[in-house]
């Protein structure tokens, strides 16, 4: 080995040296030494040798600086690069192992390609991407102008009760809790029960926000060039009158009040138009 020629070594590697140093200068017998490095003897004697011979290169692994033998062949790596910069620039690694595989016959991981597509610029990792900005929005000016609508389900009343679901009206302008409707499930006629109890306390809201649009979307009438929000509550809302009218009539004769008394209620809930006065229904209820 040259004087001047420098030799990468790891932490181990050098404190392996300076015992089979050691060995060499006789401070340190092979018995010691093999016990410190926690090698048999002739382990150690081969280091020994391989020592005088090549120097401190002698105690590193021998396989530093080779290529791997579980290394991608530059001919295959470079055409698979060509094949993505031509076809599969804007495709995923994934995606592109597949198409390499199915269309151009190159049997790939899609590590191996996503280090590829990675060295070569096509692919940025996501820890390597820049966050996202998101702008903060305004809160409402004034009370009552958004109304943001959710449910959490939780034990509420610990064992005294079963498991139900808190349906909260909050105020956007204020994070006022306006309505809290304790129910079994969250479900629109839930939401329904707790619209209702918002609208006698404090009238009619300018617009509701839910976050859960399964609930209030239907999208076979948005197709059709309808409003999805105010079609699906509707039907719903009539469901649920029809539902009170069939109850009533299974009671009829038997004391109780008017049996169209619930379902002109239902009714009457399902038209927005005159529920306080106004379409606020039409308000967008989904994210």
């Amino acid at each position: 080995m040259k004087p001047t020629e420098r030799v990468a070594l790891t932490m181990r590697e050098l404190d392996r040296l300076k015992v089979v140093q050691a060995v060499v200068d006789r401070m340190l017998k092979p018995g010691l030494a093999a016990q410190r490095l926690q090698l048999t003897v002739r382990q150690v004697e081969r280091l020994v040798a391989r020592y005088k011979q090549s120097g401190a290169r002698g105690v590193g692994h021998t396989s530093r600086g080779r290529p791997g033998n579980r290394k991608l062949d530059e001919a295959i790596a470079g055409r698979a690069l060509t094949l993505i910069r031509e076809c599969y620039a804007d495709f995923g690694s994934t995606l592109a192992c597949e198409k390499l595989r199915e269309c151009h016959g190159l049997t790939l991981s899609k590590e191996t390609v996503r280090h590829l597509m990675t060295e070569a610029g096509l692919w940025i990792p996501r820890a390597q991407r820049p966050p996202k900005i998101h702008q903060p929005r305004n809160r409402r000016s004034c009370l009552g102008e958004l109304i943001q609508i959710d449910g959490s389900d939780h034990r509420w009343f610990e064992d005294r009760a079963p498991a139900c679901t808190l349906l909260v009206f909050i105020d956007d302008a204020t994070s006022r809790l306006m309505t809290l409707h304790f129910t079994a499930t969250e479900s629109t006629f839930s939401y329904f029960e707790a619209t209702r109890k918002y609208i006698e306390a404090y009238g009619k809201p300018v617009a509701l926000y839910s976050n859960r649009a399964s609930v209030f979307s239907c999208n076979e009438y948005a197709r059709q060039g309808r409003h999805p929000i105010r079609t699906g509550l509707v039907r719903a809302q009539r469901r649920y009158a029809m539902r009170q009218q069939q109850s009533s009539e299974g009671v009829r004769g038997t004391g109780q009040s008017d049996p169209a008394g619930s379902a002109r209620q239902g009714v009457a809930l399902a038209q927005d138009r005159h529920v306080g006065g106004g379409e606020w229904l039409c308000a967008p209820l989904h994210r």
